[in-house]
């Protein structure tokens, strides 16, 4: 008798959305781009394992303000404005019920670190 083995159990796009605090948006552009690898695309939508879920939790919770970038980088936070308006510096929008603040995680910093010049001072 073949064995088979159970799939772990799996999480709509929306669910996982709302279990991290983000936009279901956010969530939606991070499986598109390949940021979370384990996300499926089927004919419903795009569903993941619930242990991804927790992994996600603790990389989306330390994330930075673009104010706090901006310090850090000794810019303008407009700059920083700039640089996410232009797709170079991704940022996550948090749900509505935080007034839709964006926030740029760490990994997101260094990305936009290693594929350009650092910021002027």
């Amino acid at each position: 008798m073949p064995n088979f083995q159970a799939a772990p159990p799996t999480v709509t796009l929306s669910e996982a959305a709302a279990t991290l605090g983000l936009h279901a948006t956010t969530l939606s552009r991070w499986c598109r781009l390949g940021l979370v690898k384990e996300a499926t695309l089927t004919a419903t939508g795009w569903h993941m394992p619930r242990t991804v879920v927790a992994t996600l939790d603790p990389l989306i919770h330390s994330a930075y303000t673009i104010k706090q970038v901006a310090k850090s980088w000794n810019i303008s936070p407009r700059t920083v404005q700039r640089y996410i308006s232009a797709g170079h510096l991704i940022a996550n929008r948090l749900p509505a019920k935080k007034r839709g603040q964006l926030r740029i995680t760490e990994s997101a910093l260094l990305a936009f670190e290693s594929s350009t010049q650092p910021p002027a001072a």
